[in-house]
Formats: C-alpha cells, structure tokens, sequence
C-alpha cells in the first residue's frame, strides 16, 4: 500500500512539462536590410546539436528594414543557443564564400560569433528560467 501511495504521489509532483516549468521565447531579428528570401530561427539545446539540429525551428518571409519576431512556445527550462539565418536567394543554405565565412546574413544569441571559424555554443548559450525575449542583430 505504501508503495501505490508512494508512486501516486512521486509521479503527481514531477516538474516536467508543467506550465510552471515551461516558457515562452520571443525573438526578434532586427537589421533585417533585404526584403528578399527567408529567415530562419533555431533554437538549439544541446551543445552537439549546435548548427546542426534544430530543437525548434520557425522560418518567416523577410522585410527589409524591418524586424521580424517569432515566438517559441513551451520551452522546458534549460539551457538554450539561438541562430538566425536570412537566406536571401532562397537556396535553404547559409551561402559562404571561398574561405567559408558567410555571405548572407546571419546572427548567433549573446553575440556569440568568433572571428574566425563556426560559433561557439559556449559564447552563445543562456539560460531560460522564465518567459524572456531576445535581440539577434544581422
């Protein structure tokens, strides 16, 4: 009997997925210079999925000087990364030229560009413990 009572009560009260437990991002692309192509926003929760897979993904057509906001809804609490890609000719790819560095614009959260080679996760990683918004800059 204690054991049923117990099990009732330990899975009753797990934090996860609870409304207190999930938040809202809002982020807002600003510096958007063309009215060409898509933007991508993806939100990253792990540091070996960072650039790579997405844990969300929204994607809004682009309008030149203009921001664009997109809300991601009922993140867990954790730790997070986010990067907005404007791929201006449509193409689904971040274009780069001959040594690789990009030639569309592109924005990583906490300015976490480094001057040479991808971003890092550690620059770039915050936590959401609440409801927040963020500014990513092209």
């Amino acid at each position: 009997m204690f054991a049923l009572v117990f099990s009732l009560f330990f899975f009753q009260n797990q934090p996860e997925n609870t409304p207190d437990n999930v938040h809202n991002l809002t982020v807002t692309v600003k510096n958007v210079s063309k009215s060409e192509g898509i933007i991508s926003v993806s939100i990253y929760n792990t540091e070996d999925g960072f650039l790579k897979t997405a844990y969300k993904k929204q994607k809004v057509s682009a309008v030149a000087n203009q921001e664009v906001q997109v809300v991601f809804d009922d993140l867990p609490a954790g730790t997070y990364t986010v990067s907005a890609v404007h791929d201006v000719n449509s193409n689904g790819e971040l274009d780069t030229n001959f040594f690789g560095m990009p030639t569309e614009p592109y924005a990583i959260s906490k300015d976490g560009k480094n001057m040479y080679g991808p971003p890092s996760f550690d620059k770039a990683v915050f936590e959401i413990t609440q409801d927040q918004s963020l500014d990513l800059q092209f």
